[in-house]
């Protein structure tokens, strides 16, 4: 049985009104018909986040707050639509915390993306020799039960020996990651891994979002010269038992801006020392065009997605990245989604290694 969405319905004349529509499924059971729904709120984004989902309900006969919740076992699984139109299974999630507002008594259910257990927030010290990136990956992803897709990991950086020191696993993978121009997501028991330049060079999806798409209020953003914006990257790092200088460029050619980020951090060869530059430069300018777009509802674009613009002057020459998808759906909204767009950078394509003996790279 679907979510009754009748008293949001605007009465009188005039053209059809869409409505939203939902179920959910709770352990295998149907609860939507129990549900007097305040807010629904679904999100995923990239950059290692895993996708989230809420349900806040009217619980004033505290049906919901005296339920037998078990944190952590009990399985979500949400379907959000349009009655009569098209509907999203938005996936499976593990409950993993409830909160109660009063008064009026407001529950709220909260989950995260299953495949996670409780030993995921374990802080472990595991010192890793001779592996690569995507051997790392999957030692990780087997400890927590999670098939590891590292098929778009190129290239693979190798360490004669990285640390995890007191970090959680997902806290560790997150920062080995992100200094070297990776990236993962946690979907359907996979640890799904790939590089930065990867996920960007991949075709656009899905029709253009054009102007009159536009749900309220569209925000576009433009930066070129900000204090966190740079032309270049340098990463240097002097070996003393080698007496070996390795560095890392990366450059990002459409930047205006003719600053340069130095940093003097440990490397155990070129190829990391370029990796290294290129993620910094690719942090640094990720955001120096972005734009915050609210549609009518629909999961028709996802986080990882690249996407056109048009109707929006200087922000139609850029190709996008969906970095994060919340859906929200309320009495006095409606079904809403809003995708928060990034710039595709090319700072990430445009590394190279740097000799030992280029005096002229350090800081």
């Amino acid at each position: 049985m679907s979510g009754s969405a009748a008293p949001w319905q605007s009465v009188g004349g005039g053209a059809a009104v869409a409505i939203p529509t939902w179920t959910i499924v709770l352990n295998g059971q149907d609860v939507t018909a129990g549900m007097m729904v305040e807010r629904i709120t679904y999100c995923e984004a990239t950059g290692g986040e895993v996708p989230t989902f809420q349900v806040d309900v009217q619980d004033i006969d505290q049906r919901w707050q005296s339920y037998g919740f078990t944190l952590g076992s009990d399985m979500v699984q949400p379907t959000l639509g349009y009655q009569g139109g098209a509907t999203w299974s938005v996936g499976t999630f593990s409950l993993d915390e409830l909160a109660l507002t009063t008064p009026p008594d407001v529950f709220s259910i909260m989950a995260v993306e299953a495949g996670l257990n409780n030993a995921v927030r374990t802080r472990n010290s595991v010192a890793y020799e001779g592996k690569t990136l995507t051997e790392i990956a999957a030692d990780i992803g087997a400890r927590h039960g999670l098939t590891a897709v590292t098929a778009a990991v190129s290239p693979d950086p190798v360490w004669q020996r990285v640390t995890q020191r007191m970090e959680t696993d997902l806290a560790f993978l997150v920062r080995l990651a992100h200094e070297h121009n990776y990236d993962f997501t946690i979907r359907n028991s996979q640890l799904i891994f790939y590089s930065r330049p990867s996920l960007e060079a991949q075709s656009v999806t899905g029709p253009t979002l054009t102007r009159a798409m536009v749900r309220e209020h569209a925000r576009c953003r433009h930066q070129g010269l900000g204090e966190l914006t740079y032309k270049q990257a340098n990463v240097t790092y002097f070996n003393p038992y080698q007496k070996y200088l390795y560095g890392g460029v990366a450059v990002d050619p459409t930047m205006p801006a003719a600053d340069t980020h130095k940093l003097v951090v440990r490397v155990e060869n070129g190829d990391q020392a370029s990796l290294k530059a290129q993620s910094n430069l690719w942090t640094a300018n990720m955001r120096s065009t972005a734009i915050e777009f609210p549609l009518v509802g629909t999961l028709n674009w996802r986080a990882g997605n690249t996407v056109n613009v048009q109707g929006f002057g200087l922000w139609d020459l850029n190709t996008y990245l969906v970095q994060k998808v919340q859906i929200e759906i309320t009495p006095q909204g409606g079904f809403v989604t809003t995708l928060d767009l990034r710039t595709v950078t090319s700072a990430a394509g445009g590394s190279q290694a740097i000799a030992s003996d280029a005096g002229d790279v350090g800081p």
